[in-house]
């Protein structure tokens, strides 16, 4: 089965909340980076109480021989313990929020982003394994609408490079889908992990919020999507370009981040080689997972969460990602280290 077909549903909507403040010291590099102290928040929470409850199932009415006794009388376990394992991650790597976005932003982000995690009918085995996407948010001024650059994007920098001149938004509550008719399959092939981190990444904001934020834009006056990164960043390109600059000579002066054109930038491009440098059985986990490859994040996908407006391990904050446990900053980041045999 090819997974590389499977759609993914992302969707937005901004509702204002207000929270109190919270802040964390930050320092400026001699790069003119901002480096965070190594405070870590609390940044991504799965809400299982849905699929705790198995809420699909219902006894009186459920033969003891169908698919949604399966699910929640045997794969249950399975599949919450692969749940926990995919917040894990999240959890090395989403390590807080950045102390150099506009403070009236940033005093709102004092709690993590909220995923309810439920088992649903999507479209029946194969086609659409789950889908996620936030479905509220904080905007920069609070007043429930994302605060669009507009004409002063125009203006050529440096001249009005400058924080409050860049759109910001970041997700306070989504939800991941994941589809009843297809968690035998994902359990027993031990691909659920991936699935769920891929799926988290779009509760994350990934192209929703990308697109919001003004990460994600036309490169060509045709074209759909792709990364530019956070052009009003310190260094002008942002975490996300000065990562996938360093992954290839080739792409030394690259001015985006290829984007897949198949589903209008809902995806890395498939055709970018510096996604898959690691080996043939491995997969930039932002892409289609796909049975029999192992998945893993890239520095370039994790930059360009940085510049969404997270603080992520490695990239800009500090400490390393040890998810194997042999206490070395994990190259490759393996999603499922366990299950990939690392």
């Amino acid at each position: 089965m090819n997974f590389s077909s499977k759609s993914l549903i992302c969707f937005f909507s901004v509702v204002l909340v207000g929270l109190s403040s919270s802040l964390a010291p930050a320092q400026i590099s001699p790069g003119g980076g901002v480096e965070l102290e190594p405070i870590f928040q609390n940044t991504v929470d799965f809400d299982l109480t849905p699929v705790f409850n198995c809420d699909i199932f219902d006894p009186t009415e459920d033969a003891p021989d169908s698919l949604e006794a399966l699910v929640c009388t045997i794969l249950l376990p399975d599949l919450i313990d692969d749940l926990i394992e995919a917040e894990e991650f999240c959890d090395q790597v989403f390590v807080g929020y950045r102390n150099d976005i506009p403070f009236v932003l940033r005093e709102q982000l004092v709690d993590p982003v909220f995923i309810n995690v439920f088992i649903g009918e999507i479209d029946g085995p194969g086609g659409t394994l789950a889908r996620a996407g936030p479905i509220a948010g904080f905007d920069t001024n609070g007043d429930g609408i994302i605060d669009v650059p507009g004409i002063l994007s125009l203006v050529p920098p440096p001249f009005l490079q400058a924080r409050r001149f860049r759109a910001w938004s970041v997700p306070r509550f989504a939800t991941i889908e994941i589809d009843l008719d297809d968690i035998p399959f994902m359990v027993f092939t031990d691909s659920m992990v991936c699935t769920a981190v891929h799926e988290a990444f779009h509760a994350l904001g990934h192209p929703s919020t990308f697109e919001i934020s003004n990460l994600n834009v036309a490169t060509t006056a045709f074209g759909s999507p792709n990364f530019v990164g956070d052009q009003f960043g310190p260094n002008g390109v942002g975490f996300g370009i000065t990562e996938f600059r360093e992954t290839r000579l080739e792409n030394s002066l690259a001015e985006f981040v290829p984007l897949s054109q198949a589903d209008g930038g809902g995806h890395l491009s498939t055709f970018e080689e510096s996604f898959f440098d690691f080996g043939s059985d491995l997969q930039e986990v932002f892409l289609p997972v796909e049975f029999g490859l192992t998945g893993f994040m890239s520095r370039t996908l994790r930059g360009m969460f940085a510049d969404m407006g997270y603080q992520i391990r490695g990239i800009n904050a500090f400490g390393v990602i040890d998810i194997d446990g042999d206490g070395e900053d994990d190259v490759p980041l393996i999603v499922n280290p366990e299950e990939a045999g690392e």
